[in-house]
């Protein structure tokens, strides 16, 4: 079939279908006339003229083990008169593979019979290369991320398990350390008595981190169930825990309304009180006020605690959360260096995340949210979107 476009038409249509990439066809099934694009024999590595675009020709270059399901395919369109769209591998004249996306539409003339089939051809391999590329990396990721969560559960268990059983040699330590200063202690020097102070500090703080060692390890492993927690409620047990220290700092802690949100109680729990103890931990000389308040926000709610403390230099925001991280000397203040690593594990199993701000004023800003469960959540005043006070 020849002739169907000339002189200005046709190269309109050459360019045209050069830019896009997308021959075009026609097949006259009775004769089996068949015209081919110029784009087309380019897809097919062929030049026009020195091939002949019949349709068993067209048959010859599809991929041996893909011929049958076209054939089957293309008699289907013709007993139906139904579009045909489908996906094969051809080979080209140089014998590459390639994969080519066809689609065909029937026209049928005034008796109903098949009067020919109009259709398109595309080159896609390179598209489909990098979806299979893109699966492969996909498929990779997840491999690695699952290997890597599984390292970190062993991880974690490790660390549970080593802290669990380091925890009694130390106490004895203590033990015997703080026997020895009270009955012998007469008979110690100086230099004696200040050796034995330090093992009893030691084994203290070496107590002190493998607790908060296994805090974090139950933070990361113990079975997240989400439960209605009244964080009006928790606010106000973590005040009477923490009265004594409130005391000694001359501190003022107060809160905004706060609502009734789905979260793990005992770990909600802890991050309250880790938060709250760390404020007070680093204030500054002058009256320290701290307060903890909540607003709603996509789909869950955003809590901030904000004192007037020492602040946090800004350089520092991200490296407060690590383990172990201490941004202040040792003699400074007491304390692990873990109890913000365990506030950003509990939020993180939340699907929430947590961050700190310097207020221009003085003091930090810790923020955290705590998006909603799949129940749904009740707020303590009623669903208005910002806290009182």
């Amino acid at each position: 079939m020849t002739g169907r476009v000339t002189g200005t038409s046709e190269q309109k249509l050459a360019e045209t279908e050069r830019l896009s990439g997308v021959g075009s066809w026609e097949w006259e099934p009775a004769a089996d006339r068949v015209w081919w694009s110029a784009e087309l024999y380019r897809i097919f590595g062929l030049e026009p003229g020195r091939f002949n675009p019949t349709y068993a020709a067209y048959l010859e270059r599809v991929f041996s083990e893909d011929r049958a399901r076209v054939e089957a395919l293309i008699e289907q369109a013709l007993a139906t008169h139904e579009p045909i769209d489908y996906e094969v591998r051809i080979v080209r004249a140089d014998g590459e593979l390639r994969v080519i996306e066809a689609h065909g539409r029937v026209l049928s003339d005034e008796r109903g019979a098949v009067a020919a089939i109009l259709g398109t051809v595309q080159d896609v391999t390179e598209a489909r290369r990098a979806e299979e590329e893109l699966r492969r990396v996909r498929l990779e990721l997840e491999r690695h991320a699952r290997d890597l969560e599984r390292s970190n559960l062993e991880l974690e268990q490790f660390a549970y398990d080593a802290s669990h059983d380091l925890g009694e040699p130390l106490r004895v330590m203590s033990q015997l350390a703080t026997r020895l200063a009270r009955e012998h202690g007469d008979r110690l020097d100086e230099e004696a008595k200040r050796l034995v102070t330090g093992i009893v500090d030691g084994a203290e703080r070496a107590q002190m981190l493998i607790s908060d060692l296994l805090d974090y390890a139950r933070a990361a492993r113990d079975p997240f169930e989400r439960a209605w927690v009244d964080c009006g409620r928790e606010f106000e047990e973590t005040l009477e825990l923490l009265a004594e220290t409130i005391a000694e700092r001359g501190a003022t802690v107060t809160s905004g309304e706060l609502p009734t949100i789905e979260a793990h109680p005992v770990q909600f729990r802890q991050l309250m009180q880790n938060l709250i103890a760390n404020a007070l931990k680093f204030g500054a000389e002058e009256p320290l006020e701290v307060r903890v308040v909540a607003h709603r926000q996509d789909g869950g709610w955003h809590f901030t605690v904000t004192d007037n403390g020492i602040g946090i230099d800004p350089a520092q925001a991200e490296r407060v959360f690590e383990l172990f991280r201490r941004l202040n000397p040792k003699d400074m203040q007491a304390g692990t260096g873990m109890g913000l690593s365990i506030c950003k594990k509990i939020v993180e199993r939340h699907g929430g995340r947590i961050w700190v701000e310097s207020r221009p004023a003085g003091g930090s800003v810790f923020s955290f949210t705590i998006p909603d469960g799949q129940i749904g959540i009740v707020a303590a005043f009623g669903g208005a979107g910002e806290p009182t006070g």
